[in-house]
């Protein structure tokens, strides 16, 4: 599954607003949605943890 799936997956299965997901993963709300749209940006380091943790989590 694609990264912004999964973080779409994860946010849904959590509950989460965008704006609630962004607090729990410590980054920008411009940043969440960014990701969600598979846009990436410099952050890529913290991408790539961001999706060993969802995978770990079973999304």
């Amino acid at each position: 599954m694609p990264f912004p799936d999964r973080l779409r997956a994860w946010r849904a299965d959590m509950g989460l607003t965008r704006e609630q997901a962004a607090v729990e993963l410590g980054i920008k709300l411009k940043t969440l949605e960014a990701w969600e749209q598979g846009k990436y940006t410099k952050r890529i380091e913290e991408i790539i943890d961001l999706h060993n943790r969802l995978i770990g989590d079973g999304f």
